[in-house]
Parts: structure tokens; C-alpha cells; sequence
């Protein structure tokens, strides 16, 4: 253990860390994962391909199938609009806030993908340090 004299000789500050419960952890791990696996499959849909269960309809039985070159959500977190690039995260069948007014959308007139990539990253960042946990974990108003 280190003394407070110690301390105060380097100039240094002491805290505690408070830990993250299990729960919130899991959540924003699975957030961050799904931009993730959603980066791989902007950078290259052709590349990307992901596990599928399906059920034959005579025997029941389950099986998994690799679809490629397709995203595995109906919602694409980047889209191409009238000319823009529209950056949007549905979660759990709610918009999440990616602004701090609260704005759900970010629209880009002109989006490199290095452009594209840092805005990700900033929302990979936020989540990680937990300024989302207060909309990941309440109730979000619904997609409109």
C-alpha cells in the first residue's frame, strides 16, 4: 500500500474505482458488438457472412446455415437517403439518442468512410464509458 506521503511527494491523487454491475456491462458489450459486426459489413458486404438458424418444416429439426453478403438485422445503422448518409442505432426496438440534445439520427452530406468510421468509433466510446446507460436501460420512445 502506498502512504499518503508517498503520494503527496509524486504529486499524485488517489481513487476508487467503482465497478460496473455485471448486468450493464453485458449490455454495453452487446451494443458494441453489434457495431462492430455492422462495421465488417460496411467495410465489405461481399466478406461478411454470419450464422442463421432455421428449422425444416417435415422433421422439426434445427440447423444453422451461413448467409453471406447480407446484414442480419432489418435495420442497417448507415443508410444512404436522398443524397445523404443517415447514422442511426435501433436497440432492442428503440432509436437510441446520438446526440446529447437527444437526437436520434445523425445526417452527413458528405460521408467518407474514414468519416463514417470516427463517428462510429465516438458512439463505441460513449457506450463504453456509459453515457448511453441511462437510455440503454429505460424505456426509449418507439421507432416511428
Amino acid at each position: 500500500m502506498i502512504s499518503p506521503k508517498l503520494l503527496q511527494g509524486f504529486k499524485a491523487k488517489s481513487r476508487q474505482i467503482v465497478p460496473v454491475p455485471t448486468p450493464i456491462a453485458d449490455v454495453r458489450a452487446e451494443l458494441i458488438a453489434l457495431i462492430d459486426d455492422y462495421w465488417r459489413f460496411y467495410c465489405n458486404p461481399n466478406d461478411y457472412s454470419y450464422l442463421e438458424t432455421r428449422f425444416d418444416p417435415r422433421s422439426g429439426d434445427a440447423y444453422e446455415v451461413h448467409v453471406p453478403g447480407r446484414w442480419r438485422h432489418a435495420h442497417n445503422i448507415v443508410e444512404r437517403r436522398d443524397g445523404m448518409t443517415v447514422i442511426s442505432i435501433e436497440w432492442q426496438g428503440r432509436f437510441l439518442p446520438l446526440t446529447r440534445k437527444g437526437d436520434q439520427e445523425i445526417i452527413l452530406g458528405v460521408a467518407t468512410h474514414e468519416v463514417v468510421e470516427q463517428i462510429l468509433a465516438e458512439i463505441k466510446h460513449a457506450v463504453k464509458i456509459g453515457k448511453l446507460d441511462q437510455w440503454l436501460l429505460r424505456e426509449l420512445p418507439p421507432p416511428s
